[in-house]
């Protein structure tokens, strides 16, 4: 197959040409005045002759997914407009059968533990730990994983976050083994990685590495619309289940320009990204060692240490504590003096997701921006914030799937001490979860949360300072 053609943007494009009166859904009929202008409202269609039908495999829809999962080098890729969420729900569903215990590392997005929710799976959750000098979270150990598989003969599955929010990567192909020693599918959230299979330079793919199926959020690091993802599977995986999967879990009428954005998204990559990454990361190496060279800077590395095997050289982690200063500080600093805004802060570090559509001048205002942060707070070095640390797990009192379903009430923060979580809760970004559905909150935890969030940290699951909690 030719990775420079597009057909479901030839599709679209041939039948907006035909100036057919539309007498379908949507409902603006690729018209529209005043801000609707702004949208390639031709393009955005239903299912008519000639546009195809995502959850019947059919069409040039089917040939765009197939283009797809050879540039990924998948057995399968479904297209899908409900993000990289509807993806992880699929995998579950087709892997896993209610009741069943798969094996999760503590990192799982919040859209993961909903998903098992609904599924009515059970969690055995594999600690993360934290890097003791930066207070990054770490990534899960191989060795973590095949205790946990000695210790739950049970389980069915292996679930992983690959890479997590801060670039950081298991060692997957080890990973792959050991599960696949064990006979458990290998099914990984590689939301921020859809980039890896683009250059030899970066991170292996999950699918590279023995994963039986794996979702990439596209919209993260390639060009494609907000909700746009791709969920890839082996051929031993039979499609018509996968896509019966997505169909419970998405919209009857999924959006076409976000599909079409996949097309484009798959077409770019395969074809210009090699060249593309190559000249980020050389950009980024030249970031790196200026920022070395800052005092009170630095791009913390954490291979080798909290079971970080390797980096993703295109996610940019800046430390600024020794600055003085918190990340959610320096985050609005360089927002509102040089309208740079980074994809996320946190108590010590800023993180920046640059793609292959970024460019050395990209990274070079970035570069100025940091210079002259430090500069403004040279004489601000006097705080020096002690590393972050894991909250331990919590003890599970109930199935994740009752106390998500069950009754509820909702109750303020600071008087949840003991009570049984019937929601999840935490900081956003990156969405991790300090507590899950069924769990006990502790104090210890309330207060962990209660200072991210004096800190400047937006919290999940939090509403007017109150959380939802199994009513007694």
């Amino acid at each position: 197959m030719e990775q420079d053609r597009l057909p479901l943007c030839e599709a679209l494009e041939r039948y907006a040409g035909q100036a057919s009166v539309r007498l379908h859904m949507p409902g603006h009929k690729g018209k529209g005045d005043g801000a609707l202008q702004a949208f390639p409202l031709a393009w955005d269609v239903t299912e008519v002759p000639g546009t195809g039908d995502l959850y019947a495999g059919e069409g040039p829809i089917a040939r765009a997914e197939a283009l797809a999962a050879q540039a990924f080098g998948a057995g399968h890729s479904f297209f899908s407009t409900g993000g990289a969420s509807l993806g992880i729900f699929a995998m579950l569903a087709v892997t896993l059968r209610q009741g069943d215990h798969v094996l999760v590392g503590r990192d799982a997005h919040r859209s993961a533990i909903d998903a098992m929710a609904l599924l009515g799976l059970e969690p055995v959750w594999l600690p993360v730990g934290c890097d003791s000098v930066f207070g990054l979270p770490g990534v899960i150990a191989v060795e973590t994983l095949a205790h946990a598989i000695r210790l739950h003969p049970e389980a069915k599955a292996v679930f992983i976050t690959y890479p997590n929010y801060y670039g950081l990567c298991a060692d997957i192909e080890q990973i792959a083994q050991v599960a696949h020693a064990a006979n458990l599918r290998l099914l990984v959230d590689e939301a921020h990685g859809s980039h890896f299979a683009f250059h030899p330079a970066l991170p292996m793919s999950a699918g590279a590495a023995g994963a039986d199926m794996w979702v990439d959020s596209a919209h993260k690091t390639l060009p494609a619309l907000t909700q746009g993802a791709i969920l890839h599977a082996t051929r031993e995986i039979d499609p018509a289940q996968v896509r019966r999967a997505m169909a419970l879990g998405g919209s009857s009428s999924p959006n076409y320009l976000i599909m079409a954005s996949l097309d484009i998204a798959r077409q770019t990559a395969a074809v210009q990204g090699q060249a593309r990454l190559r000249v980020l990361m050389e950009a980024l190496r030249n970031f790196r060692d200026a920022v070395s060279q800052i005092v009170g800077l630095s791009c913390p590395g954490l291979v080798g240490r909290a079971g970080v095997f390797c980096q993703d050289p295109t996610r940019l982690v800046l430390s600024v504590n020794e600055l003085g200063m918190t990340g959610y500080a320096a985050d609005q600093w360089l927002r509102e003096h040089f309208g740079i805004q980074m994809e996320m802060a946190d108590r010590d570090h800023l993180v920046a997701i640059t793609t292959m559509m970024d460019d050395a001048d990209d990274i070079e205002r970035l570069l100025q921006a940091v210079h002259e942060m430090a500069d403004a707070h040279s004489g601000c070095r006097t705080i020096k914030y002690q590393p972050s640390v894991a909250l331990p797990l919590s003890e599970r009192q109930m199935p994740l799937r009752e106390a998500v379903l069950g009754k509820r009430e909702d109750i303020p923060l600071d008087q949840a001490d003991g009570r049984i979580a019937a929601a999840s809760f935490g900081a956003y970004p990156p969405g991790i979860p300090a507590v899950c559905p069924g769990e006990k909150i502790t104090r210890e935890m309330i207060r962990a949360l209660q200072e991210q969030q004096r800190q400047g940290a937006r919290l999940f699951g939090v509403a007017e300072q109150k959380i939802a909690v199994v009513k007694i």
